[in-house]
């Protein structure tokens, strides 16, 4: 999760901030949605399906702490999934 969460710091920030140091509660609708467009593009679906699980663990973490209100919070992790083909490797 770490590293996914990384990816998409180093995606909103140009490269300028890691996992530990965005300040995540400052995101909103308008950067998830941007964030969900860029990993549906770079990506395969469950990859970045799995990114998005942990921008929103992480974005629901700061609501409890406090440092985003449930209504940011509901806006901003108000992102659709994304879908493609889900095929199994190898042939299994």
């Amino acid at each position: 999760m770490r590293q996914f969460l990384g990816a998409i710091a180093r995606l909103l920030t140009q490269n300028q901030c890691d996992a530990l140091t965005l300040d995540w509660a400052d995101l909103r609708s308008l950067h998830t949605v941007a964030v969900r467009s860029v990993l549906a593009e770079i990506y395969a679906p469950a990859t970045a399906s799995r990114m998005l699980c942990a921008l929103r663990r992480i974005l629901k973490e700061a609501q409890r702490l406090g440092l985003m209100s449930a209504e940011d919070y509901a806006r901003t992790t108000n992102i659709k999934l994304i879908s493609g083909n889900w095929l199994l490797r190898d042939g299994l």
